[in-house]
């Protein structure tokens, strides 16, 4: 038994219980189609975001993940058998929201006229995505360790194996950060400030002669290599996800008024990526822009800014909290208290003989969810109510090329069902 649910227009709904009925191992060969093995897939038992060549090295057969069902509901899939594959040819699809899946061109992925082939799909074609994973898990850690894990993971700290330094602009940072990190045992904390400048800098070193818990946990979690989640972190329940998220945001993050958006800035790209997924669990879809030396998460629109603002308000400091509230007070002005989604629907996928679709033109590639929803009042449809209560976010195409690398590592995947790979739905095989 899962726990899944959405209700109508994509709100957050008590956990249905899903029975899973698994199919008999097909007994087919394998696949000529691969994906990186960089990929992430999300396991159904814990939530974890895992890559695949973790997977394959810890059991190569038999995976529950993440997938979606005919009605476009997410629903557990089954891997039966995962291998690693030959040499071969590899095409980067990036989407405009930022996502990518590095796979041979003959991977399919969902378009609204159906399964499509990697090599066929040109610029600008819709994609399906991920809307939202509505996984309800109560794993939980001490908020000391949540709060401090949000700084840690920022850009203005540093690591490493004996000394933990973070620099913080605002006062309400350094009250926070100094709070919690003396919860951690033989933890010695000094705290100067930059001449000429208003930044303050607090160092953490081991209370000499016992090791600090601080700086020995940081050490089990591998975050002195890499600022990227742990994985534990993918287990955890929502409440404790939107702690760690909103100080990390705190520091990193900030809001643009009058642009109706929040930028989160970070250098590390992997991270940048955990936290576009993570943001599904909230039903926010955001877009993940990155250059060289820098990522940039950005979450944009009244309808995903407010559902931002329940999810974290309260756990946000400093100036981030206070024009994310800001933001909020004028939008109650302006448009009330209804936020409604705008994401594109295409009309492909919309029934042509419903009265409902006489009202949009014939050269009109897509509608929007929230005028579908009004269309839908107006005239009640099960097509209709499907279409609008999918657990699918219809992104598009940006680019399709070659992928540079030549030694990439590949994996096959057996499986009869549709897998979200990346968080983009794709299919493998040809039954």
């Amino acid at each position: 038994m899962y726990a899944f649910g959405s209700d109508l227009f994509g709100q957050p709904a008590h956990s249905l219980q899903i029975e899973l009925a698994l199919p008999e191992r097909p007994g087919v060969a394998l696949p000529a189609e691969a994906v990186s093995a960089a990929s992430h897939v999300i396991q159904v038992k814990n939530g974890v975001w895992n890559p695949l060549h973790d997977i394959y090295h810890t059991s190569r057969q038999d995976w529950l993940v993440l997938g979606l069902n005919e009605t476009h509901k997410v629903a557990p899939a089954r891997i039966y058998t995962i291998q690693h594959a030959q040499k071969g040819r590899l095409y980067r699809l990036v989407t405009r929201r930022g996502r990518e899946l590095v796979a041979t061109e003959n991977v399919r992925l969902l378009t609204p006229t159906g399964w499509t082939a990697l090599k066929l799909l040109k610029r600008g074609a819709f994609i399906a995505s991920l809307r939202h994973i509505p996984f309800r898990l109560t794993r939980s850690l001490y908020h000391h360790q949540l709060i401090l894990l949000g700084y840690l993971l920022s850009d203005a700290t540093a690591l490493s194996e004996d000394k933990i330094t973070f620099s913080a602009r605002q006062k309400s940072h350094v009250e926070d950060f100094t709070h919690h990190i003396h919860q951690f045992e033989h933890t010695h904390v000094e705290i100067e400030g930059w001449h000429g400048r208003e930044a303050v800098i607090l160092t953490a070193t081991h209370e000499l002669p016992h090791i600090s818990a601080l700086i020995e946990w940081v050490d089990q979690l591998g975050l002195v290599s890499e600022k990227q989640l742990p994985k534990l972190v993918f287990t955890l329940s929502h409440t404790d996800v939107a702690l760690l998220m909103g100080r990390l945001w705190s520091v990193c993050g900030k809001v643009v008024l009058d642009a109706n958006k929040t930028i989160f800035f970070t250098t590390s790209t992997r991270l940048a990526r955990q936290l576009q997924h993570l943001l599904l669990r909230f039903g926010i879809i955001s877009k993940l822009e990155t250059t060289r030396r820098q990522s940039r998460l950005v979450v944009s629109g009244s309808y995903y800014l407010h559902r931002f603002y329940q999810t974290f308000t309260r756990f946000l400091l400093g100036t981030v909290s206070r024009n994310l509230k800001k933001w909020y007070r004028r939008q109650r002005v302006t448009n009330g208290t209804t936020f409604l989604e705008t994401d594109p629907i295409p009309t492909a996928l919309l029934p042509t003989d419903d009265p409902a679709m006489s009202t949009i033109g014939d050269q009109q590639q897509y509608i929007q969810r929230r005028r579908l929803y009004q269309l839908y009042q107006r005239h009640p449809a099960i097509e209709l109510k499907t279409i609008i209560e999918s657990d699918i976010y219809w992104d598009r195409v940006r680019s399709t090329k070659p992928d540079p690398s030549p030694f990439r590592e590949s994996i096959k995947l057996v499986t009869s069902d549709a897998v979200a790979v990346n968080d983009l739905i794709v299919k493998f095989g040809h039954t």
